[in-house]
C-alpha cells in the first residue's frame, strides 16, 4: 500500500511498511510511532519468527491461510532446530525458502529460539 505525500521536494509516494520512524511522512496521514503488542509466552513457546512480507508473501502463497502458512513454517523452524541449526542458519532459510519459491521482493527474517525446544 502506498500514500501519497506532497513535500518541500515535490509529490513523493511512501510505501506505508517503510515508513516507520519517518516523522516527515505525518502530513500525508502516516503515523511514525509503532504498534507494540505484548505477549505472555510460556514453556510451550519454543520461537518466534519476525520475517518482512518479502519472505511471509511467498509463504503465503505456499499455503492456504494463515493456519496452514504458520504450521508450514513451525514445522521448517522446527526440523532445522532439531538439526542443530543456530537461529540465524534458520532465518536464512526461510529467507532462501522464498528466493526458491518465486519471491521477489526485499526478505529479511529474524528468529528466536526460545526455551530447550524439546
Amino acid at each position: 500500500m502506498r500514500v501519497a505525500v506532497n513535500t518541500p521536494a515535490g509529490k513523493w509516494q511512501v510505501a506505508v511498511a517503510r515508513a516507520l520512524g519517518g516523522s516527515e511522512w505525518r502530513g500525508g496521514g502516516i503515523s511514525d510511532a509503532a504498534d507494540v503488542t505484548t505477549l505472555r509466552l510460556d514453556e510451550s513457546h519454543t520461537f518466534l519468527v519476525l520475517a518482512s512480507d518479502g519472505v511471509w508473501g511467498v509463504l503465503d502463497q505456499l499455503a492456504e491461510g494463515s493456519a496452514a502458512r504458520s504450521r508450514g513454517v513451525a514445522w521448517r523452524v522446527a526440523a532445522a532446530r532439531a538439526a542443530g541449526k543456530s537461529a540465524g542458519d534458520i532465518a536464512d532459510g526461510l529467507v532462501r525458502c522464498a528466493a526458491r519459491e518465486g519471491g521477489t521482493d526485499n526478505a529479511s527474517c529474524i528468529v528466536l529460539l526460545l526455551g530447550s525446544g524439546t
